[in-house]
């Protein structure tokens, strides 16, 4: 599928905002979306997309030690390591249950 056509098939995007996406820059609203469409859990997409788009490291440290914080206390069907490794892309047939 072109991204034209995939743009299309997701509400109207342009395929400029689907090439940039699948080049570590999915928009929030794009990411909510595609959430919906995958069946995951909106905050998980939302918070790799976020850091996927951050550049400083130190921000990059303290998204991914939040996220620690923050998964651990809630019942998820992946820990974080495994959504978000080093603030790289882990695609989401990857994740295993718990």
């Amino acid at each position: 599928m072109s991204d034209r056509a995939l743009g299309v098939s997701l509400g109207g995007y342009s395929q400029q905002t689907i090439a940039a996406a699948k080049h570590g820059k999915l928009s929030d609203p794009l990411a909510l979306k595609l959430a919906e469409v995958i069946k995951l859990p909106a905050g998980e997409l939302l918070m790799v997309a976020r850091l996927e788009r951050e550049k400083d490291p130190a921000v990059r440290a303290a998204l991914v030690e939040w996220a620690g914080n923050v998964f651990s206390l809630l019942p998820m069907t992946a820990a974080p390591t495994e959504l978000v490794r080093g603030g790289r892309r882990v695609a989401a047939g990857m994740r295993q249950n718990r």
